[in-house]
């Protein structure tokens, strides 16, 4: 047999994206679910990539259940990737990434620095910050840590000119 084999049970990673509007109670949700899934797998380090200094408001909530929690304060899409990272390599169990919308947006506005414009990114950019958030992308699926991710709802405009 040379593709079918019988399926066997590794070691899978949570990956859980939350998006709602602001106040709808995206981080708080994810604190519970990472205390859940700290508790299921007896290892109690949680990590926040914090955007929003939603975390501030949760340590209390973190710490009476046991939980050691770190976090970092920013929102540079290289500062992600370097933090995935950190994550993996010092045993943390879960992290939260609030808000993915805030490093979406560097990422998008970094763009268009570099091409010394400001505005709205043209159909042809789309592809190159693809390919960059590419980079994100992988590191989330493919992690081996429990990752929940929270992102901002929001309403969309579109218009046309010329």
């Amino acid at each position: 047999m040379g593709l079918l084999k019988k399926a066997e049970n590794k070691m899978a990673y949570f990956k859980c994206g939350i998006l709602g509007f602001p106040g709808s109670g995206k981080t708080y949700t994810a604190s519970l679910m990472a205390i859940g899934i700290c508790k299921a797998i007896k290892n109690n380090k949680t990590a926040f990539f914090d955007t929003e200094t939603g975390s501030d408001f949760l340590l209390p909530k973190l710490q009476s259940e046991g939980i050691e929690t770190y976090q970092y304060k920013g929102r540079a899409f290289s500062d992600l990737l370097t933090y995935i990272k950190e994550c993996e390599d010092g045993g943390i169990a879960v992290l939260i990434i609030d808000s993915i919308t805030h490093v979406w947006r560097d990422l998008c506005d970094s763009y268009d620095k570099k091409l010394q414009r400001r505005g709205r990114l043209q159909f042809q950019d789309w592809a190159a910050i693809k390919g960059e958030w590419k980079l994100y992308t992988d590191s989330f699926v493919n992690s081996r840590v429990h990752t929940i991710v929270c992102g901002r709802a929001g309403y969309e405009y579109d218009y046309d000119f010329n």
